[in-house]
């Protein structure tokens, strides 16, 4: 039977790869250690935001992410998710365009 933490961890072993080839030796777990509290500092945020949305939305008048949420704007808070997303992908493709790639000693020809 296939265990319900293996898609998550051949995730996370795809996002710490490319971080390992490309740290310099010397700073390798670092580099590890830097990325995964990346990850943590990310679930953190995105609570943050939750409950950002939640007291903003309730300050204005319209709460979007009530206790029942088919009397919410759950469909705006959404949106707002995907604006985020938008922005950190087209902040990513920048980035990534301007990266020189470290040829690993395993990959030389």
């Amino acid at each position: 039977m296939r265990s319900q933490l293996q898609p998550s961890a051949q995730l996370l072993l795809c996002a710490l790869y490319p971080v390992f080839l490309q740290a310099p030796d010397v700073m390798r777990s670092c580099s590890m250690a830097l990325q995964l509290l990346s990850t943590a500092v990310g679930s953190y945020l995105g609570g943050g935001l939750v409950a950002a949305v939640a007291a903003l939305s309730v300050a204005a008048g319209q709460a979007w992410l009530p206790k029942d949420l088919n009397l919410g704007h759950l469909d705006y808070f959404l949106m707002l998710c995907g604006g985020l997303m938008l922005t950190n992908t087209l902040l990513f493709v920048l980035v990534a365009n301007n990266y020189e790639y470290k040829v690993g000693p395993h990959e030389r020809s």
